[in-house]
This record gives structure tokens, C-alpha cells and sequence, in this order.
């Protein structure tokens, strides 16, 4: 009987590793090949040692080990394709003078490969077909997502947005901070606006970029969601278009045919100058640089 709990508890190991192997993060594959390895050799250890006696023994051990890797493949194949729900806790800033933090928040593929934002992304509708398809296969086309970021980051679209970040911080001068996240990227924006406010960063301006519609919406109400949970104060701005909507299309198609992608146009100065001026209509009046 103890020889069948192990092999379940091996092929369970060897299923949930698999998944994280095809699909996760680069900084979790290492320890995900380890576990992958040592479940099989135990399992097959086992499956070897029983058949050595009987045969029969040994294909019996042999299907409980495989019942046990697909049903958790299973399971974990469409855990990836699910949102992470972010926690809710109560907000503990610390006290006294916070540090004014103008956030840029834009759409399209994030600048780092993860999962969870991949499934940000098919849950709006983002995803071309062939990322779309059944659940089981999701795993293996995640990977190639993850190679294509592997061969050709860091993207060039994110590259031009640090550097309207950079130039709003020039704008706005030494007493603004200024941060770029993606919309769809990891952790979600929620999670890192609760984690600013934690660390004193207040007020915060959030500020849309080419992000219109549901997108816009939706990050308007998560800020409103943060603000009221903790001490701060969390406003935003309309959105501002900084580069063309094709650009984000195109990176995304390129990374999922594993393809270089495009150039992106230099921000639009104008446009920065009107981000700027969304900071200080809805931040504290604080002196020009």
C-alpha cells in the first residue's frame, strides 16, 4: 500500500512541476527541472523495483504514477489560465510626510514574461487564437511566449516608454518620484499601488496611457478600491496617448509567432508635456523645477 501512496505523491510532483517547466516564470525553471527529475527517478525506482518482482506489480505502479502526473497536469493546465485574485488587507502607511509618486500605466504585452499576465491578457480578449485554443495545451503555448521574450527582449515599445518616463521626471523635478508599470504585467497595478502607499508614496497620480475603454475603467476603479482602504490619497488622470495603438498590436503578434519585433516611434513631447500637466492639476502644489 505504501508504495502506491508514493507513487501518487511522485507523480502528483511530477505533473505540478511539469506545468511550471512549460510555463512559468524564468526564475522558477530551475528549481522546477530539480523537482521534475526527482519525481521521475523516484517513480521510476519504484515502478522498476515492484516490476523486478511482478510484472504486473510494476504496470499497476506503473498507471497510478501516470494517473497521478496527468490529473495534476490537468488541474494546473487550467489553474494558469485563471486571474490571480490580488489580496485585500488592510493598508498600513507610515506616518508623517509622504513622497509624491506619478505612475505611467500602460497597455500591451509587459516588459517581463509571466503567466498570470498572459491570462490578464486572453481574459480581455488579447490573445490571437492560436493562444486561445484548449486548456491543456496552454502550458506549452505559454513556453513559447516565454522563448520569444528570451530571443528578442527587452522590447523596444517598453524601451521608448521608459523613456517618456524619463522625461516626465525632468518635467515634474526632483520632488516627484515617477513609475512605468503595465497594466497587464505582474504584480498587477492594484498590488503595487497598495505596496507604494505601505511604503509612504503620497499622493499618487496615475496616469493612463493609450488605455481607453474597459481598460481605463477598470484601473480607475481599482484606484478608487485602494484609496478607500488605507490611508493616502490615489487620483487619475485621463488617459494620454503616447504611441500608436498598432505598436502594442504588433508587439504582442510578435512575440507569439516568435518573430523580432517592430521599432517603436519616440514619444510624442507634447504628449508628456500634457502628462505633466495632469500631475500638477491633481497632485500637491508644490513649486515648478
Amino acid at each position: 500500500m505504501w508504495n502506491r501512496v508514493v507513487l501518487l505523491a511522485a507523480g502528483v510532483a511530477f505533473g505540478w512541476s511539469l506545468v511550471t517547466r512549460l510555463s512559468g516564470p524564468e526564475g522558477r525553471l530551475g528549481r522546477a527541472r530539480a523537482n521534475m527529475g526527482l519525481a521521475a527517478l523516484v517513480g521510476l525506482a519504484l515502478i522498476i523495483w515492484l516490476g523486478v518482482e511482478l510484472p504486473a506489480a510494476g504496470l499497476a505502479g506503473a498507471f497510478v504514477f501516470g494517473i497521478g502526473a496527468l490529473a495534476t497536469y490537468a488541474m494546473r493546465a487550467k489553474q494558469i489560465l485563471r486571474i490571480p485574485e490580488p489580496k485585500a488587507a488592510p493598508i498600513v502607511a507610515p506616518a508623517g510626510q509622504g513622497t509624491p509618486l506619478a505612475v505611467l500605466v500602460a497597455p500591451g504585452p509587459p516588459p517581463v514574461y509571466d503567466p498570470a499576465s498572459l491570462a490578464r491578457l486572453q481574459a480581455d480578449g488579447h490573445l490571437p487564437q492560436q493562444l486561445g485554443g484548449h486548456w491543456f495545451a496552454a502550458p506549452a503555448a505559454y513556453g513559447q511566449v516565454r522563448q520569444a521574450y528570451r530571443r528578442h527582449g527587452p522590447l523596444p515599445l517598453w524601451a521608448k516608454l521608459e523613456t517618456a518616463r524619463r522625461q516626465l521626471h525632468q518635467a515634474l523635478g526632483d520632488r516627484w518620484s515617477v513609475e512605468l508599470i503595465s497594466f497587464y504585467g505582474e504584480p498587477p497595478p492594484e498590488t503595487q499601488i497598495r505596496n507604494w502607499l505601505e511604503a509612504g508614496c503620497s499622493p499618487i497620480v496615475i496616469l493612463p496611457i493609450d488605455l481607453c475603454g474597459q481598460a481605463e475603467a477598470q484601473l480607475r476603479s481599482l484606484a478608487q478600491l485602494v484609496a478607500a482602504g488605507g490611508p493616502g490619497s490615489v487620483q487619475v488622470a485621463p488617459s494620454t496617448r503616447i504611441v500608436p495603438d498598432a505598436v502594442y498590436q504588433n508587439s504582442l503578434q510578435a512575440l507569439i509567432s516568435d518573430a523580432m519585433p517592430l521599432a517603436c516611434p519616440d514619444p510624442d513631447s507634447a504628449a508628456v508635456t500634457a502628462l505633466a500637466n495632469h500631475v500638477r492639476a491633481l497632485g500637491p502644489d508644490l513649486p515648478l523645477p
